[in-house]
């Protein structure tokens, strides 16, 4: 697909004439709203006979299985022969959920007679209900390690301290369900459901958690969007804020469905006469999320903050071999000169650079005022980023271009003449490759 069909129904959001952002983020969450809506409307109306047909086959979780799988499949691949790193802790998340669909469909008739985490016992609807909390964790530090390079402590443990003992619990469950050697069945029973008791408990809490990472994920995206100087960041992040507000709509009909009646199925329920098929829903947010990284893999480098400058330095002699400056949006242009090191600057870092290049360990980061300098080492170059804030993602891109750099010009490098234009073209190839948010001409 090219990049005039990828980007055509959303041309009104280029980068070099655009909407003001929060013209475009009410616009993902419309889009978004309307998608998930539009999937239960579809499932109702115009397949709903199609729908009650698959209700009752093994082919009603096959699909969405094989989609979830094809799906992951396709992040493997954007990792494995693109090389677009970073996608790890999405594609676990992705892989629950086609997991959870593969023990519903080996569930069967089982997962439609209880609620979640009150399934007597029985491992494979279990196993479902288990897949819900990890995938959560997955996507809660995907989300994270966009905006900044660990986790943050108190909202992990928090996340993580809700999500443990549903995984805890369940596996209880399971082994409840298989314990033969205590035959007192009444003492079993009162104990199984203390332990269902207090894990419906944390699943209300975890859903509240779910629309608190759908929420943050808006969040960090709108700012992902303001920052945005390249077509594939700007789209992406139109993706994602799509995606997550998709993912706050199925909270919504999910606690809907059961908040109306206990005793409704898992997978397909009636909600004022609506059949919502949750698997399918689902797939509605998951495949927005995922038609970021599909059609724009840049976005995988994607940063909520600014990164105004990168060199590439060899650390033996201080020389600049390579230099860009990002620039910068329309309503800041003198900024610019103030931004971008000077040759003082410039001159100090290389000499650092060329002091302790055979000292023990390497720079990995610089703190000033009002930003920092992140540096990539590989063998006697080092890659600094300029920027007003660092993540996971950043590192990723930073370290992925200092390998490429390195590697394509080493010869060059190794026996530099003093010539630096012939870095230059590459150079900015890629830098657009492995660091979208620099503006390249």
């Amino acid at each position: 697909m090219n990049e005039q069909s990828k980007t055509g129904s959303l041309q009104s959001l280029s980068p070099k004439k655009r909407n003001p952002p929060y013209v475009v983020a009410i616009l993902a969450l419309l889009v978004g709203t309307v998608a998930t809506m539009t999937m239960v409307y579809m499932t109702n109306t115009v397949l709903s006979s199609l729908m009650t047909s698959l209700k009752n086959t093994f082919l009603y979780f096959l699909i969405p299985f094989i989609i979830s799988i094809s799906l992951f499949g396709v992040l493997l691949w954007k990792t494995s022969v693109e090389h677009v790193y970073g996608l790890n802790y999405l594609a676990g998340f992705v892989l629950t959920i086609g997991l959870s669909d593969l023990f519903r469909l080996l569930a069967g008739k089982d997962l439609n007679e209880t609620l979640p985490f009150q399934r007597n016992g029985i491992i494979f609807p279990t196993l479902v209900d288990l897949m819900l909390p990890i995938a959560v964790l997955f996507l809660f530090l995907h989300v994270e390690l966009v905006n900044d390079e660990t986790p943050k402590l108190i909202r992990s443990v928090l996340i993580f301290g809700t999500a443990l003992p549903l995984v805890v619990g369940g596996v209880f469950e399971i082994l409840l369900g298989k314990l033969v050697i205590l035959n007192d069945i009444v003492a079993l029973e009162v104990l199984r459901s203390e332990i269902e008791a207090v894990l419906i408990f944390f699943l209300f809490l975890f859903g509240l958690v779910i629309l608190g990472i759908s929420i943050d994920g808006i969040q960090i995206m709108y700012r992902t969007l303001t920052h945005a100087e390249s077509r594939e960041i700007l789209f992406g992040s139109f993706l994602m804020m799509a995606g997550f507000a998709s993912l706050i709509t199925n909270f919504v009909l999910i606690g809907l469905r059961d908040s109306i009646s206990v005793a409704q199925a898992l997978s397909i329920v009636s909600l004022q006469g609506i059949n919502v098929h949750t698997s399918y829903i689902v797939m509605t947010s998951l495949f927005l999320i995922l038609l970021a990284y599909i059609l724009f893999p840049k976005f995988a480098y994607s940063v909520p903050f600014d990164v105004y400058q990168l060199l590439v330095i060899d650390r033996e002699t201080g020389t600049t071999l390579f230099t860009h400056v990002n620039s910068l949006k329309k309503d800041q242009p003198n900024l610019n000169a103030e931004i971008s090191l000077k040759s003082p600057a410039l001159v100090a870092i290389q000499t650092l650079l060329k002091e302790i290049t055979f000292a023990e360990g390497v720079i990995e980061r610089i703190g000033l005022s009002d930003r920092q300098m992140i540096f990539k080492s590989v063998d006697n170059i080092a890659v600094v980023a300029i920027s007003n804030g660092s993540s996971y993602f950043l590192n990723k891109g930073l370290s992925a271009f200092a390998n490429v750099f390195f590697h394509e010009f080493e010869k060059e490098i190794k026996g530099f003449s003093g010539n630096v234009g012939i870095f230059q073209d590459r150079g900015k190839e890629l830098l657009s490759k492995h660091l979208p948010f620099f503006e390249v001409d």
